[in-house]
């Protein structure tokens, strides 16, 4: 009986992961586009990010670390933080 149970599980459990394959499958190009457009906001946000960043730089006449966070990735988290960004 044990043996029965058990195998009905593991059918259950296939059963399960076939629907969720095939779901995946219906739903694969609208999931791709809404990758892809978060993908695109992504970028876009952290370009404005590093746009303020040169602009907040500029302004305080501190032109020379903008060179330094575009070479220094550690340096310009740092400077992100400092300004709120």
């Amino acid at each position: 009986m044990e043996i029965i149970v058990k195998a009905n599980e593991n059918q259950l459990k296939e059963g399960k992961r076939d629907m969720c394959n095939a779901l995946l499958e219906l739903m694969k190009d609208e999931l791709d586009e809404k990758r892809e457009e978060g993908i695109k906001e992504g970028e876009s946000l952290g370009e404005n990010r590093i746009n303020q960043l040169i602009l907040k730089l500029s302004e305080l006449n501190r032109t020379d670390e903008i060179l330094k966070a575009a070479a220094d990735r550690e340096y310009q988290k740092k400077l992100l933080k400092e300004f709120g960004l």
